[in-house]
């Protein structure tokens, strides 16, 4: 029974090390990489606007210069948790709330009114926003980075089929396809 104990000992302070490493180290660098390239893509936004591309004032700019500060100023909030959670919340508010505002449709709107040139970059930043929010909360989840670690684990250590009996199969296979195909019953 000591060993149980000792095994299961080994496990929480095993467990509690990568925790701990991971809030230590790694989340902050995620962090600051995902809020590094908000400022990138914040930075392009102004700059389509100091071009005299888009109006400062114009609601598309107004809108997506919000988009990103908030993004920027709450990242440290950002997890997959959130994610689930804050969905689960829009979509009752949409069916209980008949005066709810859908930001992301409100924001379409916005861009959609722009010049055709302006407009694709535009969506282009905001392509650009949701792909590093994506990759960013993949990052940001420990529980994402141990089941990748278990899916590739798996996927390396599992035994591989000889391509002698891959080629077997696919003999096989022809020739019952081209039984199928002849209407008889026998194979050739």
């Amino acid at each position: 029974m000591s060993m149980n104990l000792f095994y299961l000992v080994v496990a929480v302070v095993s467990l509690c090390s990568i925790w701990l490493v991971w809030e230590i180290a790694f989340r902050e660098f995620f962090l600051a990489g995902f809020r590094q390239r908000l400022f990138e893509l914040r930075l392009y936004l102004f700059s389509l606007a100091e071009a005299g591309r888009i109006p400062f004032d114009a609601d598309a700019y107004r809108a997506m210069e919000n988009l990103l500060n908030g993004l920027i100023r709450y990242a440290h909030r950002m997890s997959f948790i959130v994610f689930l959670c804050s969905t689960w919340e829009n979509a009752r508010a949409k069916r209980e709330d008949p005066d709810y505002v859908d930001f992301g449709q409100l924001l379409t709107l916005k861009i959609s009114r722009l010049d055709p040139d302006v407009r694709a970059e535009v969506n282009q930043i905001l392509s650009k926003t949701h792909s590093a929010l994506c990759v960013f909360m993949a990052a940001n989840s420990l529980l994402f980075k141990i089941l990748a670690v278990i899916y590739f684990a798996v996927k390396l250590f599992r035994p591989k089929v000889k391509e002698e009996v891959r080629q077997q199969v696919f003999v096989i296979e022809r020739e019952a396809y081209l039984s199928a195909k002849r209407g008889s019953a026998y194979l050739a």
